[in-house]
């Protein structure tokens, strides 16, 4: 008899998303130099987090990351540092940096600054413009579990 279980997709969102930046400039995560940044809605989460690997190492690969909330989905209104990796050295294909947050972080923010914050979105520098690499956000703790979810595709 086959079981069904939905413990862990049902109260967990995961996605990946490809990173081009095509500069070696701070950029929004997006895979178009960051003109079509990804974000993750937070009224959605009581926590998050991200996690950026680098697929493609041409100078010393990424150098710093840096989370952002913002009022809107792009990343542009409000936006306010969140959490910063400070200087790393992600130079290898086994590297991993990882930052996470909390909506309480977020609502702390957003009360000191008086201003309505709801999107994360990610900062990433790269030490060569053609340094590329996956970033992966988490979100945990959803206000609504999910259910019925594709075993190929999650949106």
């Amino acid at each position: 008899m086959a079981v069904t279980t939905q413990k862990i997709g049902s109260r967990l969102f995961v996605k990946s998303y490809d990173h081009d930046p095509g500069s070696a400039a701070a950029k929004l995560a997006s895979p178009d130099g960051g003109t079509t940044p990804w974000s993750l809605d937070m009224s959605l989460f009581g926590a998050g987090a991200a996690m950026y690997k680098p697929s493609i190492i041409a100078g010393d690969g990424v150098t710093l990351m840096r989370a952002f909330a913002s009022s809107d989905a792009l990343g542009a209104s409000n936006a306010t540092l969140l959490k910063t990796s400070g200087a790393v050295a992600g130079n290898s294909l086994n590297d991993t940096v990882f930052l996470e947050w909390t909506a309480e972080e977020i609502a702390q923010l957003a009360d000191a600054a008086g201003v309505s914050l709801r999107y994360v979105t990610i900062e990433l520098t790269h030490a060569d413009a053609t340094d590329e690499g996956v970033l992966t956000f988490i979100g945990a703790e959803p206000r609504f579990p999910r259910d019925g979810l594709s075993a190929t595709v999650i949106t």
